[in-house]
């Protein structure tokens, strides 16, 4: 185990802070655009587009 100076904080622990970091950022992206495709028109008619797309499939 290494021992690191006072304050400082460990590798390992950085590099998951860094990635729960960026999880919250797409977390909070995703939501803005679920409520952006629910709640507005410009939302509900690419939503229409979308589906419409992929009714196909």
């Amino acid at each position: 185990m290494k021992l690191y100076k006072k304050g400082q904080e460990g590798g390992a622990s950085k590099g998951f802070g860094t990635i729960i970091t960026w999880a919250i950022i797409i977390g909070i992206a995703i939501v803005i655009i679920l409520i952006t495709l629910n709640f507005t028109e410009l939302g509900k008619t690419a939503w229409t587009k979308i589906t419409n797309a992929f009714a196909y499939v």
